[in-house]
């Protein structure tokens, strides 16, 4: 059914139509009442048919000059006076030119009509994503949504979109952020308004009054997409949020208390991308990550740790590993410290510890003691989230936490806030145990170590392995272990790759040794079949 406006629209159309001709049969008895075609009057049926070509388009103006043509047609004579009929070529001639200026007029009509539609369209859209800009608010009928009830103002910032175009072209960032806003304009389950500041914002006003549940909704649409989009382009991205009761204003200061928010937000995550990620390989790479953690593409390798006194309990390291199924093997030096710049960190330790505890269950269950360590990232301590996500994994495991070693490097601790002083506390008093890695790697400061709540100190690999050949080393090595041995802390020596070391090491009063004169890393099945043939001869050690 025709809204009334349309049919007010109509109604004028036709009015205007049947004007025309009325002024088209005007000019024509003036014609006649003034002579004839002879007449200079006669070019008066000009001006109704440009109008007509303006006012309705090319085809009504053929149809028009048509019938103009003929009110100067065969029955208006040349001369009136002495009745001069017109030649057959005359008026047919002027019939064809009345079309023909008719049907140009129209096209110049369509023409500028387009023009016009592509400029008023660039004042609203975006040109190259056809996203709606702040000025789309201006048409925004406030009875649209119920800001009574309260919306929820959201700003969504891509945090290195600048990266993207400098690595994939703006064409390529732009049809991202155009799927992104495809995406949120066809999902997002409530009524909304989507636009952008064509840059890296996009804002949405919701006719939601529960900032959390949008904000979640919003959330889980860009993370789903940024899963499953088609472009190898990783991005990261914060939200902001506010509750509002009006939206007269129809500008940019509807969105500055969101604005704000996403940017503390981004700021306190700690999200930005920094400049590790510098060529397009690494964002690819990036990009492959999520599916790569769906598909399985990574597994865990375990180094054992030797005790050098006896006891039961067996201890690995976990270290990750990525068989991509396009790149083949990818070396941890080229992927992990990539991830460590962007909030995957976070899935990708989390998936570790789950694999871990899965592992130290397996051994659980055939009857075997052990402890595993795995490398935290300083991003995963930083982050109030990743430690209540470790706390909820340990409670659905039910796995004793004290069987899990979270091992972080020297650096970190040298670098700790007082949050992050605090965040380790928590996973020590949930009972994991914290290691420092890498220790004397670059530091001289050893404050730290009674600071923070820390319990097991790994001796630097570079130091074992010039033990031989620098005396210095060993007097070094000598004194570290004597002081934190006094210090409470358990000590363990890594870089062993040979029996001369491990001699030397072994009148140091070190509690495991770990290198590849013992093992290197090992697979799933290939430290099922280490672990049983050690705990034969740790029967032997307790036994006989």
């Amino acid at each position: 059914m025709l809204t009334f406006d349309r049919k007010i629209s109509n109604f004028k159309s036709i009015v205007l139509k049947v004007v025309i001709l009325l002024v088209m049969f005007l000019v024509s008895v003036l014609v006649y009442f003034s002579g004839g075609t002879k007449s200079a009057i006669s070019h008066l049926m000009y001006i109704p048919i440009v109008l007509s070509g303006f006012l309705f388009g090319y085809k009504w103006a053929f149809f028009l000059s048509l019938i103009g043509g003929l009110f100067l047609g065969p029955f208006m004579p040349l001369d009136v006076s002495l009745n001069v009929k017109q030649d057959l070529a005359n008026w047919i001639i002027r019939t064809v030119v009345f079309v023909l200026l008719g049907v140009e007029s129209g096209i110049a009509k369509n023409y500028v009509s387009l023009s016009e539609g592509k400029y008023n369209r660039s004042l609203y859209y975006h040109y190259a994503t056809n996203i709606p800009n702040l000025n789309i608010l201006k048409m925004l009928d406030e009875n649209e949504l119920e800001p009574s009830k309260g919306l929820t103002a959201v700003t969504v910032l891509i945090l290195n979109y600048e990266k993207i175009v400098e690595f994939f072209t703006t064409e390529v960032y732009n049809k991202l952020i155009s799927n992104i806003y495809n995406d949120l304009n066809n999902k997002i389950s409530h009524k909304k308004v989507v636009l952008s500041n064509n840059s890296n914002k996009f804002w949405l006003l919701v006719d939601d009054n529960s900032p959390k549940d949008v904000v979640k909704e919003i959330r889980d649409i860009i993370v789903k997409f940024r899963r499953e989009n088609e472009f190898s382009v990783y991005f990261e991205f914060s939200l902001g949020h506010e509750l509002i009761y009006s939206i007269a204003e129809k500008e940019e200061t509807l969105f500055y208390a969101s604005t704000n928010k996403a940017y503390k937000v981004a700021a306190a995550k700690n999200t930005i991308i920094a400049d590790k990620i510098n060529k397009q390989y690494d964002y690819t790479l990036l990009s492959d990550l999520d599916l790569s953690l769906k598909d399985n593409d990574f597994f865990l390798v375990y180094q054992p740790l030797i005790p050098n006194y006896k006891t039961r309990t067996l201890f690995f390291e976990a270290l990750i590993r990525w068989n991509h199924p396009e790149r083949g093997l990818i070396p941890p030096n080229d992927f992990i410290p990539l991830v460590e710049e962007t909030l995957l960190i976070n899935r990708l330790t989390l998936w570790v510890l789950n694999k871990a505890i899965e592992k130290t269950k397996f051994f659980e269950e055939q009857g075997l003691d052990t402890r595993i360590s795995i490398n935290v990232s300083p991003r995963n301590i930083y982050s109030s989230r990743f430690i209540k996500s470790v706390i909820d994994i340990f409670n659905i495991h039910n796995v004793d936490p004290k069987k899990i070693e979270f091992e972080i490097t020297e650096g970190t601790a040298m670098n700790a806030s007082a949050e992050t002083i605090e965040h380790l506390q928590q996973l020590k008093d949930l009972g994991v145990e914290i290691a420092i890695d890498d220790f004397g790697k670059g530091y001289s400061s050893i404050y730290y170590l009674t600071s923070f709540p820390i319990s097991t100190v790994k001796i630097d690999r570079n130091f074992t392995l010039e033990i031989l050949s620098n005396p210095r080393q060993k007097i070094l090595i000598e004194e570290s272990v004597n002081l934190l041995r006094k210090l409470g802390f358990d000590v363990i020596c890594e870089g062993v790759e040979t029996f001369e070391q491990l001699e030397i090491i072994q009148e140091m009063n070190v509690d495991y040794y770990q290198g590849y004169y013992f093992s290197k890393p090992l697979n799933d099945q290939d430290i099922n079949n280490w672990t049983k043939n050690y705990c034969s001869i740790l029967k032997k050690r307790f036994y006989n």
